[in-house]
């Protein structure tokens, strides 16, 4: 039997939700209730940016606590990244909250773990109001750090609909004729690869393969989906695969 098969740009690797890791605010010049206060709250106003998996604080301190080093910016590089590495984050942030005499001030980075260069920073001045610190500093400072790369990802979601939908105009059986593959990060963080055909044949199912590639294009796991067979010809159906954590890129195959 004849296989008929597309392979698509993998964009959806750029769009999947990355981990995070924020480390303690380092203190310089507040009360550690109050870092811990902010720290919270800047955690609170990072998750509110949506987009992104956060490493449980806890978890971090743990870690820390074992090698008795402090749950800071202050670590040294090197163990701030074999951290990272363990607990599988993929970005981390660092940053701190001063007093000089009456004026209150934070600043943070945004840092890849892989290539541990500066993504972004960010700063906020509250003046003499340690309240507006907490009450618009933390949020600004997320905001900062974080909607910009959101934003990004919209140009780079936009481009890979694009491409997708250029690519697909010859996946096609005796049976089906597929429209549309199209990528979508669902509300618990998972991305699923929605596959919309037409049924040219009335009642004829047939087979949706997808394989997942590595770095270097070869197939190392996959799954397949049986159409219904109560479908009449020329009704529009669409299925779903999820996206293997592991792939670099998929290949979509009708059998």
């Amino acid at each position: 039997m004849k296989t008929f098969f597309i392979t698509l740009s993998f964009f959806t690797i750029l769009i999947a939700q990355k981990t995070v890791a924020l480390f303690d605010l380092e203190n310089n010049g507040l009360s550690e209730s109050e870092v811990k206060l902010l720290t919270d709250r800047l955690q609170s106003e990072l998750i509110n940016v949506g987009g992104y998996r956060f490493v449980e604080r806890s978890e971090i301190k743990g870690i820390l606590n074992e090698q008795k080093l402090q749950y800071s910016g202050s670590v040294d590089a090197k163990t701030i990244i074999e951290v990272g590495n363990f607990i599988g984050a993929e970005l981390i942030i660092l940053g701190d909250i001063g007093k000089i005499g009456n004026y209150y001030t934070s600043s943070a980075r945004l840092i890849d773990l892989k290539s541990s260069e500066i993504i972004k920073s960010a700063n906020y001045d509250a003046g003499n109001s340690i309240n507006d610190l907490h009450l618009n500093g933390m949020s600004s400072i997320a905001a900062q750090l974080l909607d910009s790369l959101k934003s990004n990802n919209k140009k780079i979601i936009k481009k890979a609909k694009k491409i997708i939908d250029k690519s697909i105009g010859n996946l096609e059986n005796q049976k089906i004729k597929v429209l549309k593959i199209k990528t979508k990060t669902a509300n618990d963080g998972t991305i699923r690869i929605y596959i919309t055909f037409q049924q040219k044949v009335s009642y004829q199912p047939t087979i949706i393969m997808i394989d997942w590639l590595d770095f270097e294009g070869i197939p190392f796991d996959g799954g397949k989906k049986y159409t219904a067979n109560n479908i009449l010809k020329n009704e529009v159906r669409s299925i779903f695969f999820y996206m293997n954590n592991d792939a670099h890129d998929y290949r979509v195959r009708l059998k």
